[in-house]
C-alpha cells in the first residue's frame, strides 16, 4: 500500500507588478509544464482582486447616517 502524499499550501503577498513577474517568467518553461500552475495562479489572483475592489466599494459608499445629529 502506498502511503498518501500530503499537499502543503503557501500564503504569499506580493505586489500585481510582482506577480505579473513571475508569470512571465513561468511562460517561459514548457506549456504542459507550468500550464495548470499559471491557470491556478491567475484564478487565485482574479478572486483576490475581486474581493478586494468589493471591499473598497463598501469603504467608500457614503453612510445614510448625519453626523451630529
Amino acid at each position: 500500500m502506498e502511503a498518501v502524499k500530503t499537499q502543503k499550501t503557501v500564503t504569499l503577498t506580493l505586489t500585481l507588478e510582482e506577480l505579473e513577474l513571475i508569470l512571465e517568467k513561468a511562460s517561459e518553461l514548457p506549456f504542459k509544464t507550468i500550464a495548470p500552475t499559471m491557470m491556478k495562479i491567475q484564478q487565485q489572483a482574479t478572486e483576490t482582486l475581486a474581493e478586494s475592489a468589493v471591499k473598497n466599494t463598501d469603504t467608500n459608499e457614503p453612510s445614510n447616517k448625519k453626523k451630529g445629529k
